[in-house]
């Protein structure tokens, strides 16, 4: 999987599966900028019909560009917007609403 992302710098993040196990967990590897990224997501059902989604990342190398606490401050900020997305596809779909209207 690539994803290409334009701001605030332009950068292509190439991914590679290393783990998957429905519906457990996933895992992969990703490069950018210099870095690489192993990411983990676990899922945990909850009694109520509701997923728990867990996800932790490590982060090795480095880009003269960014000094590590910026590049650990824009995968963090680039996390949480993709997830908080993903959150909210997820539960229009568990009211029944369609996510590209």
């Amino acid at each position: 999987m690539k994803i290409e992302i334009v701001q605030p710098v332009k950068a292509t993040v190439d991914h590679v599966i290393t783990v998957c196990t429905p519906p457990q967990q996933i895992a992969w590897i990703d490069h950018a900028l210099g870095n690489t990224m192993e990411q983990w997501l676990t899922f945990e059902a909850l009694s109520d019909g509701r997923t728990r989604v867990h996800t932790w990342a490590e982060i090795t190398g480095s880009d003269p560009k960014f000094s590590p606490s910026q590049y650990s401050e824009f995968v963090r900020a680039f996390m949480r917007q993709w997830y908080d997305s993903f959150c909210a596809a997820c539960d229009q779909l568990a009211n029944g609403e369609a996510i590209f209207a």
